[in-house]
């Protein structure tokens, strides 16, 4: 065979196996789809899909859409300090140099710098010592022991809590441009290499801007998102964000790439809830009993303010209160609602009722006389004859309530008959607490009836003045509804609308229950009145220039396990404003004051909450309190005035009286003005301001009408919003 044609023979024989390969990675590649079907459907699955995209959290309002939980979007600072060690152990830097940044970029105060500081200082010095020892060990084994030392420095290490989220951008920014190996000194258009061992996680908190302020009805959230308590639980369904599905794949980089369009973050808020209550109101509330219970020197106590033409709670305290926003304040007493989970004995508060069982079945008469001798009476299965504080003779039925005389209600009950007040008790629901949806309630207890109707001798008497019987301050603040409503008990509720997206819808309102005639109720009001307006005009709940009405209430101690503890005490009032046009409802409870009576424990903050509430809420101004020595100081005065008022008038008119405080040397009523106006008006008094919180001005120390020589130079002003 000749040369060329070998030559063309091998030709032939490569070009037949170029072919024949060509051929099987062709069908190799055709047949891989069908080989490995299952795998390509799973990276197909991985890289597409539904990515679920959500909002924040609705928002918590009062009555007027002053904000009381908002959720916020911020972010936090972490740093992995593998990576930070590594990076400053390369370029010689300190934590020095780090934290200088860091505070640079944050603007962080000096206090926030050395903590931050602190907080790096000693996980970092560990690490770079295992950094500098792993560079000089050259021993397998010891350089493997320094290597697992190394793996036990904890990866990430949160620093930074709270950070606005322009500054998280920023050090995003910086990380994006750190240069492995750069030091700080040397970063001018890029980063220092040691940003790359920082992360930015954006999230959303919850916050209270009020601080604490109806702490037990707003109540919080847990770590996700997730009402727990009080308002934030009751409405979880309703304030929880939407969420939306959208159908997309990601890229390489795993950025998610939607097939639809993806709903805007606002169309997916949860629902904002706006309460009943009234901020301004509630600060007053608060303010007053936190002040009462610590002049009392007692350990705790509730009020709470109704309104009495709808039943919407206006105001709700408790004591000791909560701060949503404080974690160890969550737990035990202080997580407490004492008006709604707090039950004890309602004392004296019920005597109106027993009243009116005995009016309604018609055994007693509103002008009958009754014998109260002298204010002693024996009660089955005790020892010891009962005494009123008040001994008392003859009496009408006006003044037992008044004077609060057990004797006197004892023998209404009787001639009543005990399972007809029982029944009574029943039907305004004395101690039945409403469930308003704020967590659990305590139970109430009516004493017990036993078979064939027959109840203990010493429970059917000592009910009568509110022993042998369990309530809550809610549950006997609802029942004094009836007296304001012509007999009607209105059922409180707390949330007054809930907004979703850009349309409003009112909460469910509770039904009224006609629970006594009116005729009755009718002659139970100049009882009430006559309790708080006294002959010596003293009576430490009494409004000057506004009839208002109510009962005190005493009741000893129970301890379980220990008995009834006579040392030991509860006093409440509960109050009608103003008596004969009825606007609020305020009940209030102090758990072991130093003052047994209900009038001196519980009645001054009925005072100072009831006046704020006329003045503020219904554009009412009770008149301050005249004495013979303001009269004679008025008139040496009213030729001086640069308008002339009548006598008659200038004794009625609060700004009449205001336009003279200072001419009196008294402090003038600075209540409801802005806070400008408040400071030129005491330097003009040459008095310096103190200030507590934020807004107009809603209460003062010391009191309006402190002669200016007692005060010690210096008057504070309570902030907030009315």
């Amino acid at each position: 065979m000749t040369k060329g044609g070998i030559s063309r023979q091998r030709t032939a024989i490569v070009g037949a196996v170029g072919l024949l390969a060509l051929l099987g990675i062709m069908v190799v590649a055709a047949t891989i789809p069908l080989r490995y079907q299952e795998g390509i459907d799973r990276g197909r699955q991985s890289r597409s899909g539904k990515s679920q995209v959500s909002s924040y959290r609705g928002s918590i309002y009062d009555r007027q859409g002053q904000p009381l939980a908002v959720t916020e979007p911020e972010a936090e600072l972490i740093a992995d300090l593998r990576e930070l060690s590594l990076q400053l152990h390369r370029t010689g830097e300190s934590v020095d140099d780090v934290v200088s940044l860091l505070s640079r970029e944050l603007g962080m105060e000096p206090e926030a710098t050395r903590a931050l500081q602190e907080k790096l200082f000693l996980p970092m010095v560990r690490a770079m010592a295992l950094r500098s020892e792993l560079a000089k060990v050259r021993n397998f084994d010891e350089k493997k022991s320094v290597q697992q030392a190394l793996r036990r420095v904890p990866g990430y290490l949160p620093i930074i809590s709270r950070i606005s989220l322009p500054h998280a951008e920023r050090l995003r920014s910086l990380k994006g441009k750190a240069r492995p190996g750069l030091r700080a000194v040397e970063a001018k258009k890029s980063a220092p290499g040691f940003m790359r061992a920082f992360r930015v996680i954006r999230r959303t908190m919850r916050r209270y801007p009020e601080q604490g302020l109806a702490g037990h009805v707003i109540g919080y959230t847990n770590r996700d998102g997730i009402g727990v308590s009080g308002a934030e639980s009751l409405w979880q369904d309703y304030l929880a964000p939407r969420s939306q599905k959208v159908e997309g794949a990601r890229d390489r980089k795993r950025h998610f790439l939607p097939k639809e369009r993806m709903r805007a973050v606002h169309e997916l808020l949860g629902a904002d809830v706006y309460l009943t209550l009234h901020q301004g109101l509630q600060a007053v509330l608060e303010r007053e009993l936190d002040g009462q219970i610590k002049s009392q020197e007692a350990i705790g106590g509730a009020a709470v303010v109704l309104d009495a033409n709808t039943g919407a709670i206006l105001a709700m305290a408790s004591n000791p209160r909560m701060n949503p926003s404080v974690g160890r304040e969550r737990v035990g007493q202080r997580a407490m609602n004492r008006v709604t989970q707090y039950g004890y004995e309602l004392g004296s508060t019920v005597k109106p009722f027993v009243v009116a069982a005995g009016l309604e079945t018609r055994r007693i008469r509103e002008d009958q006389w009754l014998d109260c001798d002298k204010g002693r009476i024996m009660i089955p299965g005790r020892r010891r004859p009962l005494w009123d504080h008040h001994k008392m003779e003859a009496c009408n039925i006006s003044m037992i309530i008044a004077h609060s005389s057990n004797v006197g209600t004892i023998k209404i009950g009787r001639a009543t008959g005990p399972r007809t007040v029982r029944a009574l008790y029943d039907r305004v629901g004395l101690v039945d607490t409403p469930n308003i949806g704020l967590g659990s309630v305590a139970s109430g207890r009516l004493p017990r009836v036993r078979s064939g109707g027959w109840m203990s001798a010493t429970d059917s008497d000592t009910m009568m003045f509110g022993y042998a019987l369990r309530g809550t301050l809610l549950s006997v603040t609802s029942a004094y509804t009836a007296f304001a409503t012509g007999g009607q008990r209105l059922t409180p509720f707390i949330t007054d609308r809930i907004r979703i997206g850009s349309e409003e819808f009112p909460a469910p309102r509770p039904e009224r229950v006609q629970v006594l005639d009116k005729d009755i109720v009718e002659k139970i009001l100049p009882m009430l009145e006559a309790v708080v307006n006294t002959e010596d005009g003293e009576h430490p709940a009494r409004i000057p220039g506004v009839v208002s009405g109510g009962k005190t209430g005493t009741s000893v101690k129970y301890i379980p396990g220990m008995g009834y503890n006579h040392q030991r005490h509860h006093a409440s009032f509960v109050g009608i404003l103003p008596l004969y046009e009825p606007r609020f409802v305020i009940g209030i409870m102090v758990d072991e004051p130093k003052d047994r009576y209900g009038a001196a424990a519980a009645g001054p903050v009925f005072r100072e909450v009831g006046t704020w509430a006329l003045e503020h809420l219904a554009n009412q101004s009770p008149e301050p309190e005249i004495t013979s020595e303001v009269v004679s100081a008025l008139q040496r005065v009213r030729e001086s005035l640069p308008v002339q008022v009548e006598n008659e008038d200038l004794l009625t008119s609060r700004r009449a009286l205001g336009k003279v405080a200072k001419r009196l040397g008294l402090l003038p009523d600075f209540r409801g003005l802005d806070l400008r106006t408040a400071v030129v008006e005491l330097r003009g008094l040459g008095l310096s301001t103190a200030l507590e919180g934020a807004g107009q001005v809603i209460g003062q120390t010391p009191a309006p009408s402190t002669p200016l020589d007692q005060v010690d130079g210096q008057v504070l002003l309570q902030l907030g919003r009315l």
